[in-house]
This record gives C-alpha cells, structure tokens and sequence, in this order.
C-alpha cells in the first residue's frame, strides 16, 4: 500500500533472503524480492532492518526484476548479524530514500573505494544501457576486500587498485583516478567510498572543470530528513534526503566535507 505522496509506507517489509554470496573477507552481497525496492534509482539506499539489533542504511546495488541487491560490510554487531543471514531469514526493508545519481555523459568514469562500490554497480547498468563508454575503478586496502569486479566487467572496463598490491596495482584509487582525470577527458566523474577519497577527487575535478557526483557515507538514523543527524554545515543539507549524491559543486561549499563528520551523538568529529 502507498501511501499519499507515492511512496511505501515508512515502516519495515519484511522480506526473506534469497540469496547471500561472500564477496570478500566480511563483505556479503544479499539479495532479496521486493516491489518497492527495486524501484530505486542508482544511488538511492534503504534503511535494512535487521530483527531484535539494528537498523542501517544501505545502498541498492542491483536491481533485476522484483529482487534487489544490497552490499554489507561486516562491522558492527548489526552488519556482522546481516551478513550471516541464510536462504529464507527474514529482515526488515523500507524506502528506497534519498536522491540519486543523475545520469548523463557518454564517457564516464566510475571510482569506488572499500564497499563503496555498492551504489555503482547499478549506476554502471544504467549508463551501459545509455550507451555510455565506462571506466570503472575498484579500490581496497587488500585484495581480501574486493567485491563485485566481475559484474562491473560486464557494464564498463575495470581497473583494480589495492593498498598492498596483493591484487592488481598498488596504491590508492583516489591516485589512479587523478591520473586518469589528467590523462584523458571524461563527460562526468561519479565516485562513492572514504570521504577523504572523494574531496580529493572533487577538487582535481573542480580544477579540471570536469562534472562530479558522489555520494556520501554519513551517519543516517531515521532516512526520512526528520531527525537531522547527517546535515552537513553551513548548507543545512541532509545526506539522507538531500543526498546522499552531491555535486561538486555543492561539497565545494560545504565546510566539513571531508575534515568533519558526526558521531552518533550529533557531535563534529575531525576525520
């Protein structure tokens, strides 16, 4: 049931798990069937529900049909739980929130950092299926970490880069992007991952007047714009209905992009 405005209704679906894949060492790709869900637009993300511990925000990373995917890094208690979920367990899903990625360009360069890659993928799809050229970016600490390289294959060319050179390059994508950036004209840049990662990347786009849209990884409690527990300063812009994709533009006028960030709390922290 909708509710007036065409959307779910905030509250949990419960929906069962069809599908849990190790990507990495504490990295699960879960898939499951929901209508709601697989309307999401690349970049917007669900609030996951995960029964008697936790509720946690997560970017759709695929789409195909009713069933979703998501990607989940096993962190804390809540994330570790989600990761061990089987065939059949139950979680809770609502959304799809926040506003997206704007598709446009026809040579695109994608650079995800850690499971940062999550909200690329189906980005990747999408621009494929606008006949975009792509070229896609992994980067990890270690080649433990990596997920989802072979279907980023499929929509664009794939470069990875890891801090200890266990696979592919050494050293960090915010460098292998730079270079990129220099080298060669892009249409637009979209990155998600460290925040440190993506002002480096606004910059060196700001620089070379090169189009940049990211998306942010902050605390996000209600993913409605109700509590107020990621706006960024002075803007008073919400990651979770705001964004959580900014232009650079915007960030550029964000003052705590990329030294500051908010704990549970809601104090500023410096990174």
């Amino acid at each position: 049931m909708l509710n007036c405005s065409g959307r779910p209704p905030d509250r949990p679906r419960p929906v069962k798990v069809t599908k849990n894949v190790r990507e990495g060492k504490t990295i699960s790709r879960i898939e499951f069937h929901d209508p709601y869900a697989a309307r999401a637009s690349p970049g917007q993300f669900l609030m996951v529900y995960v029964p008697g511990l936790d509720e946690i925000p997560l970017a759709v990373s695929n789409v195909d049909g009713n069933v979703s995917t998501i990607l989940v890094k096993a962190m804390g208690e809540g994330t570790k739980a989600l990761c061990e979920k089987g065939e059949g367990d139950l979680i809770g899903v609502r959304g799809p929130y926040g506003s997206g990625f704007e598709l446009a360009g026809a040579k695109d360069l994608l650079v995800g950092g850690g499971v940062g890659v999550a909200p690329l993928l189906l980005l990747a799809k999408r621009l494929k299926g606008l006949g975009s050229e792509i070229r896609t970016i992994v980067g990890t600490s270690t080649g433990e970490e990596l997920a989802m390289v072979d279907a980023f294959a499929t929509y664009s060319t794939v470069e990875v880069v890891t801090e200890d050179g266990s696979v592919g390059e050494k050293g960090l994508a915010s460098d292998k992007a730079t270079k990129g950036i220099l080298g060669e004209r892009f249409d637009r840049v979209y990155a998600c991952g460290p925040e440190a990662m993506l002002a480096k990347l606004v910059n060196i786009c700001t620089e070379r007047q090169v189009p940049i849209q990211v998306s942010l990884e902050r605390w996000i409690k209600c993913g409605t714009g109700l509590c107020g527990s990621c706006v960024l300063d002075p803007l008073g812009l919400l990651v979770c209905s705001d964004g959580p994709v900014f232009s650079g533009d915007q960030l550029k006028q964000v003052t705590d992009f990329g030294r500051f960030y908010r704990k549970a709390s809601g104090i500023k922290v410096p990174f």
